[in-house]
């Protein structure tokens, strides 16, 4: 057992944790993928799956930009999202202070992937 949580918020609320976790990626994952759309949309695609692979390499800039911003305000606003969750499910001081201080692992890893990923692309290693 997480000794972070007590037993009885967590037996109690983990199903509808989990459960609130996945709709939230899955929002997020589909707000993304409307933004890639109107993105590519307002650069005027034409239909066909080459158009859009010129499309999407044309908005691949703007794309990293907005993944960039994204990274920063995860790590701007770790500390009150932190705050939140402990006070909402219940993690003690010990717990809170360890989440807190992965802010900068977690922001550093992020920006570790989308170097790497950069520099794939750079040396040619994929065309996505």
């Amino acid at each position: 057992m997480n000794e972070n949580v007590t037993p009885n918020r967590r037996r109690k609320h983990a199903t509808g944790f989990l459960k609130r976790g996945v709709l939230i990626v899955g929002a997020l994952f589909g707000a993304i993928l409307v933004l890639i759309g109107l993105v590519v949309g307002a650069m005027g695609a034409e239909p066909g799956l080459a158009a859009l692979r010129d499309a999407l390499a044309g908005a691949r800039p703007l794309l990293l930009a907005l993944r960039l911003s994204a990274i920063y305000a995860l790590w701007h606003y770790w500390p009150t999202l932190i705050e939140r969750l402990a006070a909402r499910h219940g993690i003690t001081e010990a717990g809170l202070g360890a989440a807190l201080a992965m802010r900068h692992r977690v922001a550093l890893c992020l920006l570790a992937i989308e170097a790497l990923i950069g520099f794939s692309r750079i040396t040619g290693g994929t065309d996505a």
